[in-house]
């Protein structure tokens, strides 16, 4: 596919809050749980948060080739013409997970209030003796 900005903008804006929500802006959900991975990986061994860290850049960069490509690209299917935009319905999911997204990323707390008490029960099973 190539040019799909001609005939779908709304899902062309929906598609890039989505490639920027996975290169981890700030804002957004998935920037919570990557710093919160990197700095502990940061504490523990350096060089595989560095490693972990251009795995993340050259994420963002295959995300944003990725949109360039379908959107903005050469129209190559001649059947282009025949694709809608979104519909109402199809336009309030993606508005409702969009707002998802920066719920999560502006006040993770209600996220991880849900998680602490479960995730420090299974900690309290785990032998990190076996891990050092």
């Amino acid at each position: 596919y190539g040019g799909l900005a001609h005939t779908m903008p709304l899902f062309c804006i929906a598609l890039f809050i989505y490639v920027l929500a996975n290169m981890s802006i700030p804002g957004s959900s998935s920037f919570v749980g990557e710093i919160l991975i990197l700095t502990g990986i940061f504490e523990d061994n350096t060089t595989t948060a560095v490693f972990a860290t251009i795995g993340m850049f050259l994420g963002g960069i295959y995300s944003l080739l990725f949109y360039n490509r379908i959107c903005y690209g050469n129209i190559q299917n001649i059947y282009l013409n025949i694709y809608y935009d979104l519909t109402y319905r199809e336009f309030l999911i993606h508005l409702i997970l969009i707002a998802n997204i920066f719920l999560l990323g502006l006040y993770p707390k209600i996220f991880e209030s849900c998680l602490h008490e479960s995730v420090s029960k299974i900690l309290i099973h785990i032998d990190f003796s076996y891990f050092y």
